[in-house]
């Protein structure tokens, strides 16, 4: 076969071919969608999370139902922060990073974050399964403590990836 002539596809590796042009495309055209429809939910969360820990006037002990909706909204805050964090890196092609530290890493490497959050954030990634198996609830007084903390580099990471998108937190 003359070198001019390339060899043809065969239809099933034309059809993955077009399928994969075509989700690229789509990825290009729904991630600021999707970053700026996650930013607008982890804003109403954290806010959601400050009123409910300014609710709290008696001890945790008797508030569980309070600390479960805490723990709920502080669930979606860890879940939108490491789903922002994953978009944002798969739509600016920063790499293929097999864990939450290392991708919160390469958004510190490329501007996208401070690097000062990046251990806090791989931390605080960490509690989301203490939350979904209900241990942070069991903890009633330190996870109350500890969330001004937490919701503080959830702020840093918002107001981060805001600045970046072209937005304000």
């Amino acid at each position: 076969m003359p070198s001019s002539e390339q060899p043809k596809p065969d239809g099933r590796f034309a059809r993955a071919l077009d399928d994969a042009r075509a989700k690229a495309i789509e990825l290009r055209i729904e991630a600021p969608l999707r970053i700026a429809m996650s930013l607008s939910l982890l804003g109403e969360h954290m806010a959601a999370a400050r009123r409910r820990i300014a609710d709290l006037h008696s001890p945790l002990v008797n508030n569980g139902d309070r600390v479960d909706a805490l723990a709920m909204d502080y669930l979606v805050i860890v879940q939108n922060t490491l789903d922002l964090s994953f978009t944002i890196v798969q739509w600016n092609e920063l790499g293929r990073p097999q864990s939450h530290a290392e991708c919160f890493r390469l958004l510190a490497q490329n501007g996208f974050i401070d690097e000062a959050i990046v251990k806090p954030l791989a931390i605080l990634a960490r509690t989301r399964l203490d939350i979904a198996r209900g241990h942070l609830t069991l903890q009633g007084d330190a996870f109350l403590a500890s969330l001004p903390t937490a919701l503080t580099v959830f702020d840093r990471f918002a107001e981060g990836v805001s600045s970046w998108f072209g937005g304000d937190t």
